[in-house]
């Protein structure tokens, strides 16, 4: 019996690791000039072939952004939109011109840090 509570006990430990897992957690981050710069991704994101812009992102990933003051966070919506946040503000699936800005250099820091783009 007490063998049989341990395998219960070890599968329900093993199932809920597992289901918390959301894929590859990567941050870069640096500073130059007094200014910080940092990007933190969570998940598989796809990328467009000029890096300017997010096709998908998996459940529960996101990308985080923040060069001093501005900020952009995205993650996957419902109907798997990809869903901004601007500067902390309200959350849209259509971006300005200084969200596609940001977006953009966040995207480049990734490729760039992975290799991509030099």
């Amino acid at each position: 019996m007490k063998k049989l509570l341990s395998i219960i006990v070890l599968l329900t430990t093993i199932v809920t690791l597992n289901s918390c897992y959301r894929g590859r957690h990567t941050i870069i981050a640096y500073r130059n000039n007094n200014n910080e710069v940092k990007v933190e991704y969570l998940g598989t994101i796809t990328f467009d072939p000029n890096f300017t812009h997010i096709i998908s992102i998996s459940n529960g990933g996101y990308l985080k952004y923040n060069n001093d003051d501005r900020k952009i966070y995205a993650e996957n919506g419902n109907n798997h939109q990809i869903v901004y946040k601007l500067n902390n503000g309200d959350k849209t699936t259509e971006l300005n011109e200084e969200g596609k800005s940001l977006l953009s250099e966040a995207i480049k820091m990734i490729a760039k840090q992975q290799g991509r783009i030099k």
